[in-house]
């Protein structure tokens, strides 16, 4: 059994000083004679003080004697760490595993532990009983494990010449409050110094590491200070996930990805000075935070966004994204309650599913001039979004997208919208009134559900478009008004969902025939509908009066005809739309 190094001499803390209990019994003998020695020279120098020069020359040869004597026996002590308190491999370069009990260790001062080039894989693991530990120089590798659990470690010296540490090496060093990462340092492995909660900075800058592994700092709680320098390429996953002491963050231009929930539940974090490097910012990267503003625009190589990036950061409240389109994953807003508004910039070709669901602060989303799709759940339950600003371009709104937004009282869609996917507007709890433009033609499955206030529905197609089922369910039809082209009205009043509106009015200032200047030309020969001038992908339809299909498809020809019955037709050809009458 070993018991702790002790002091050689009182009161001190120079561990070059230590020996063990096991050597002390031999270097007492010595010393008692060394003492006695000294004693009686020191007596020999009273006697002998007057007396021949001869003699106080051998006085002298006495005392260089004795303190050669002397520090022999310190340097013995001082090179002395127990062989039985360590393994080694075989060619005596690795510590495979530590045996003592020793609160202090100094490789440094041993002459066999100064020739060790790595500690082995959990060599130290579960010493809780050290406190100091000065590595040598000459050691190059930290292996995996290697210090886990050593909780009353609280200092330890790297040497110059390290240059990786592995995979969880001081996992759990709960008390370590510091680490000093040499130049030499090129790798340090996932969760190298996860649940270090008494670490309180680090500094990477002028080392050799370019990437932060997985988990390296999970759980520092205590980290407030990081310097990542400016060699660093990639954040990995949960590097710093729950370090929660973190105030402000610089990510170097060098950085190109930030990992999934790499800087998540770092409550304290407010300000991030955003590398323009930056391609992806993962899943949960930021949840949890407490970022006030972020402004993406620097950030021209930004392709993507991931799941729930910013979920419930509370006090985001300015988010401006970047010009350029990118991918947002589902949620990537979620929950931040004090984002108030968002600006889809023009460039952007559609708003990605869910990016902004549940953002429960929004209150005015203006789309860009060029959006022409918004992706299921785009902004699903902001309950408190009350004012969106369309553009012209808007053709396709999702499912769910503006479901279960409850503040939203007035919907006016623009002209160009074709299509409204199922529940797209479902439990819009405050929705009165919706206007739909001339070019509708489809309206999903329970689009218009559940809302209690609906009173009036403006659609200014000529043709009823058409309905999935219970398109306006539980929204109390039979009390509202629904407003449609003068001509329309026998249509919708004779169409499926349609005629169950308790009123069904014609406007004339409400009108779906529209034709441009240079529109394709309808011409009717005989029960021959003809038209020309088409391009290729324009939306061609052909409706009854009372909102039966004839034709409906997509031209891939310049020209396009059908035989029809007897009739009055609305018949659709790209941007024009025109009420034709067969005889």
């Amino acid at each position: 059994m070993h018991v702790p190094y002790r002091h050689i001499r009182a009161g001190t803390t120079d561990s070059s000083l230590w020996i063990s209990d096991s050597q002390r019994c031999n270097h007492f003998a010595t010393w008692i004679f060394l003492s006695i020695f000294v004693r009686n020279i020191e007596e020999q120098v009273l006697i002998n003080q007057f007396t021949s020069q001869a003699n106080k020359h051998l006085m002298t040869k006495n005392f260089t004697l004795s303190a050669i004597l002397a520090s022999m026996v310190f340097a013995n002590a001082a090179a002395a760490i127990d062989p039985a308190s360590y393994t080694l491999s075989s060619d005596g370069k690795t510590l495979t595993k530590w045996l003592g009990s020793e609160t202090e260790i100094d490789f440094a001062t041993d002459e066999t532990l100064m020739k060790v080039e790595a500690i082995g894989t959990y060599a130290f693991q579960d010493c809780s009983a050290i406190t100091i530990i000065n590595l040598n120089p000459g050691l190059t590798a930290i292996e995996r494990g290697a210090f886990m659990d050593c909780t009353s470690l609280t200092t330890i010296t790297l040497p110059a010449t390290l240059t990786s540490i592995g995979n969880a090496a001081f996992s759990d060093c709960r008390t370590l409050r510091s680490i000093d990462f040499p130049s030499s340092v090129t790798t340090i492995g996932t969760s190298a110094f996860y649940g270090c909660e008494s670490i309180t900075n680090v500094t990477l800058h002028n080392t050799g590491v370019t990437q932060i592994a997985d988990g390296t700092f999970n759980k520092c709680t205590s980290l407030s200070s990081v310097d990542l320098g400016d060699q660093i390429t990639a954040i990995g996953e949960e590097a710093f996930l729950g370090c929660e002491a973190i105030e402000t963050l610089i990510i170097p231009e060098s950085v190109s990805m930030v990992g999934v929930s790499a800087f998540s539940e770092c409550y304290a974090l407010k300000n991030v000075t955003w590398g323009t490097g930056i391609t992806e910012i993962s899943n949960y990267a930021f949840a949890g935070t407490a970022i006030e503003a972020i402004d993406f625009t620097p950030l021209t190589r930004l392709s993507d966004i991931g799941v729930n990036a910013f979920q419930d950061c509370t006090a985001l409240s300015s988010v401006i994204l970047p010009q350029q389109e990118i991918s947002f994953g589902a949620q990537a807003f979620f929950r931040c309650s004090a984002l108030k508004e968002i600006v889809i910039p023009d460039d952007y070709s559609q708003v990605s599913s869910k990016a902004f669901y549940y953002t429960s602060g929004l209150e005015k989303v203006t789309l860009g001039k060029n959006v022409t799709l918004l992706k299921n759940s785009a902004f699903g339950s902001c309950a408190s979004l009350k004012e969106i600003v369309w553009n012209d371009a808007l053709e396709t709104i999702e499912w769910n997208v503006f479901a279960y937004c409850t503040s939203l009282q007035e919907v006016e869609l623009p002209e160009s919208v074709t299509s409204i996917d199922d529940y797209a507007f479902t439990s819009c709890d405050n929705l009165s009134s919706v206007t739909l433009g001339s070019k509708i033609t489809n309206i999903g499955q329970e689009a218009f559900s559940m809302l209690p206030k609906l009173t009036t529905v403006n659609v200014k197609a000529a043709t009823p478009p058409a309905l999935g089922s219970y398109a306006f369910y539980k929204s109390n039809v039979e009390n509202c008004t629904l407003r449609v082209p003068q001509e329309s009205v026998e249509a919708y009043k004779a169409a499926d969902q349609w005629k169950d509106f308790g009123t069904i009015d014609g406007v004339a200032g409400i009108t779906g025939i529209t034709a441009s200047a240079d529109a394709p030309a309808i011409t009717i020969t005989g029960s021959t509908i003809s038209i020309n001038g088409l391009a290729n992908g324009d939306h061609v339809a052909v409706h009854t009066i009372d909102g039966r299909a004839v034709a409906f498809l997509n031209a891939t020809a310049p020209a396009f005809s059908i035989d029809v019955a007897r009739g009055i037709y609305i018949v659709t050809a790209g941007d024009s739309t025109m009420k034709v009458a067969v005889r």
